[in-house]
């Protein structure tokens, strides 16, 4: 069974005080978080989504202690981020320094994750760069060496327990002249192998997939047009009937806005959606009563909700 119209929420690093470079209005990281989850409650979010709220690390403790106190609030908590290894029984038991692995992040409360941001793809070209710049002009190679790496974490995480927001999409130099055969050839990459080796079963209910136009995120770039993102819908969607993944829901993950989110959510087969910040010029930042504002404005608040059940 799909998840029900997705609302994600990713908080990146925004707990960061705007006195120390960041956008966070408070300059102590709980109170924000607790404050941003008390207006969710007072504003109650409608009720034909669900929520998925993606947090540093720092604040997860926090989040996941308010909503267990708060039980009416419809939102569900999850990492932005996890490594390809976690510990195991009869294994390695722990020796992970410094790194976030699924387990871990499960026992802090979080029931779902995120992987293949293109913050996180574009870490690992960056490693690969600097390690061997020849690599980088076989794009086919980088490509699979990530997907590696992605489907590694997609087990970990459906070994924890956790659902996993799958994050794909291409940059401007990737699509190209835009065309369908361009950008098909692209998400068809990202996305080969990452589920080949799960059933079904395993990932009924348990994976999203949000499309990241990266050539568009950022101040000032232009936003894909109605036909782009049917195009994209389109292309997903024909790879997922292929492999009979049907329960797999696509959100959009560029960034949904008051301007935008009424006909992003008018095209078919695009589910929900991704929100990071709901201010873009002046106080930057993600302020909860503009985010209620934006999902109140979809079309998925007035769907059906046994429809995409």
């Amino acid at each position: 069974m799909k998840v029900k119209h997705p609302i994600c929420i990713n908080l990146k690093r925004f707990e960061i005080p705007r006195s120390l470079g960041g956008v966070s209005s408070q300059t102590k990281p709980v109170e924000w978080i607790v404050g941003i989850l008390e207006e969710f409650s007072r504003q109650q979010l409608p009720n034909e989504c669900d929520y998925i709220l993606l947090l540093p690390e720092s604040l997860l403790i926090t989040a996941n202690k308010w909503l267990m106190q708060h039980p009416q609030v419809p939102v569900s908590i999850g990492s932005q981020s996890i490594i390809a290894e976690d510990v195991a029984i009869e294994g390695n038991f722990g020796a992970f320094t410094g790194m976030r692995t699924a387990k871990s992040v499960k026992i802090l409360g979080c029931s779902w994750t995120m992987i293949g941001h293109s913050e996180e793809r574009k870490m690992y070209k960056t490693l690969l760069q600097e390690f061997d710049s020849t690599t980088m002009q076989d794009l086919n190679k980088v490509t699979r060496f990530i997907n590696n790496r992605l489907q590694n974490e997609i087990r970990r995480a459906l070994e924890a327990g956790l659902k996993t927001l799958v994050c794909i999409g291409e940059t401007l130099e990737e699509r190209g002249d835009a065309s369908y055969s361009e950008v098909k050839s692209v998400l068809d990459a990202q996305l080969n192998g990452l589920f080949a080796s799960f059933t079904n079963q395993e990932l009924d209910g348990n994976v999203i997939i949000a499309y990241e136009p990266v050539w568009s995120i950022g101040p000032g770039r232009p936003i894909p047009t109605p036909e782009y993102l049917s195009m994209v819908s389109q292309i997903v969607h024909e790879y997922l009937s292929i492999y009979n993944l049907h329960t797999i829901s696509l959100v959009y993950g560029g960034g949904l806005r008051l301007e935008n989110v009424e006909w992003i959510s008018r095209i078919p087969g695009i589910e929900g959606g991704l929100v990071a910040l709901t201010r873009f010029t002046g106080d930057i930042g993600f302020y909860p009563d503009e985010f209620i504002s934006i999902v109140r404005k979809s079309q998925w608040v007035f769907l059906n909700r046994e429809d995409k059940c």
